[in-house]
Formats: C-alpha cells, sequence, structure tokens
C-alpha cells in the first residue's frame, strides 16, 4: 500500500508540471513575434530576458515579463533597428 501511495503521488507531481512551447514568426519587415503556447488550463509567467540584440530591440524592454493565458499567446515583439541592415 505505502509504495502505490508513492506512485500515485509522483504521477500527480509531474502532472503539475505543464510545458510552454515557443514559436516564432516574421513579418514582412522581418520583425519577429515570440509565441508562447501553453497547454495548461493555468495561466503562466513567462519572462525573457534578453542578453544580446543585433539589429533588433525590444518592445517591452530587456526583460520582458508576460502572462502566458491556455492556448497561443503573444510574448514579445522585436523590431528591427536598421532595415537595411541584414
Amino acid at each position: 500500500m505505502r509504495h502505490s501511495f508513492v506512485v500515485i503521488l509522483f504521477l500527480m507531481h509531474s502532472y503539475a508540471f505543464a510545458q510552454l512551447k515557443f514559436e516564432s514568426a516574421y513579418d514582412n519587415d522581418r520583425n519577429v513575434t515570440i509565441y508562447a503556447i501553453n497547454p495548461d488550463v493555468i495561466p503562466f509567467t513567462v519572462v525573457i530576458d534578453f542578453t544580446t540584440l543585433n539589429n533588433l530591440t525590444s518592445t517591452g524592454g530587456k526583460t520582458v515579463i508576460a502572462l502566458s493565458n491556455p492556448g497561443r499567446n503573444v510574448v514579445a515583439k522585436l523590431k528591427r533597428t536598421n532595415p537595411d541592415q541584414g
């Protein structure tokens, strides 16, 4: 009986950690939108720290804090600094 309790507790614990997935997409001006896909019913707070950006600036600053509700959510947008640079 004791072993089954440990297994049940482990399964409940492992289910509590949903994994967010991230996607990025470019628009016609080569700006980047970053999405978080949350498969769970519970919202998650996402923190992204941009340490180095080349020819891009984050609309949310160096550190972006966003809420990822269930489903697909925009968490950050990166705009090109110099459109003529690659």
